[in-house]
């Protein structure tokens, strides 16, 4: 077997790269492989536009791995914030296991350190992809704990597909379709929280266990459009506070408890049934 190389994409390999990566994330031939998200979203995975311009951009490249001039895998990396940054990590489903991915992610690992010298790596993961976290941490990922919320409503991301029919494990039962599954009962512990996307608006809505009782704000802090859920939720004392400027609200009415945030969050209703516990939001 010949050699794996690597190169550098070019507009050129637009058409190309669109049709890899979807088949890798999207519809029924990305199930050959485990990167498949096509029981999440549907819609495209990669727009062109965007990936024209991290072609084009300085510090950002998009990575091509080939056999035998035949395209195997991709993936993009850039320097933002200070760190490296993967992403678009695809290769071809009837390759995937095979030894192909790793050469991938050792390639992007050796730009960003030797090429740009920068002194980390980091890449976003749609959080329900538990089998894909654990593929990063066994190479020696952690999670940072910062979340964001997914972009409802831009196609260019892909269209969630209803969750209610894969997330009906915890029981099944006629449940209101403007109601959103959370968690099975006893998933979640005192004090711990979880954040979930209302199935009908997109509202990124954060349930909160205080002592057994259950309560859920939006997940956006009122100064500053940030997620709550990156901050510190103290379950003694029923308050989230915003990491961003330290904003702090009441978990089971939403008020703003101090400085720079003078404006509610907004409460929305939980409810415990069919085994599993449900939130929405309910401002109509």
């Amino acid at each position: 077997m010949s050699t794996l190389t690597f190169r550098t994409a070019t507009a050129a390999d637009i058409p190309a790269l669109v049709s890899l990566v979807t088949s890798a994330y999207r519809g029924e031939v990305s199930k050959q492989g485990w990167t498949t998200e096509a029981d999440l979203l549907d819609g495209q995975r990669i727009d062109p536009d965007g990936l024209l311009r991290d072609i084009e951009r300085p510090h950002s490249r998009v990575l091509i791995a080939e056999r035998d001039g035949q395209m195997l895998a991709c993936a993009h990396v850039a320097v933002e914030d200070g760190a490296g940054y993967f992403g678009m990590f695809s290769v071809r489903p009837d390759l995937q296991g095979g030894g192909v991915g790793k050469a991938v992610i050792a390639e992007a690992e050796r730009v960003v350190r030797e090429d740009w010298q920068q002194p980390a790596i980091r890449m976003s993961v749609i959080d329900v992809r538990d089998e894909l976290i654990a593929f990063y941490e066994r190479r020696g990922y952690a999670r940072t704990g910062i979340k964001k919320p997914f972009p409802y409503g831009d196609e260019r991301f892909g269209i969630p597909q209803a969750r209610r029919s894969s997330l009906r494990s915890a029981g099944e039962g006629a449940v209101s379709e403007n109601w959103t599954f959370v968690c099975a009962l006893g998933e979640m512990l005192p004090g711990e929280m979880r954040t979930v996307f209302d199935e009908v608006t997109g509202t990124p809505i954060l349930v909160m266990n205080y002592d057994g009782d259950f309560y859920a704000l939006e997940d956006r802090c009122s100064h500053e459009d940030f997620e709550l859920s990156s901050g510190n939720y103290d379950g003694d004392e029923a308050t989230i506070e915003c990491i961003l400027h330290g904003a702090k609200f009441d978990i089971r009415d939403g008020r703003a408890l101090c400085a720079p945030a003078y404006s509610p969050v907004p409460k929305f209703p939980v409810k415990q049934e069919h085994g599993g516990l449900w939130t929405r939001d309910d401002r109509g």
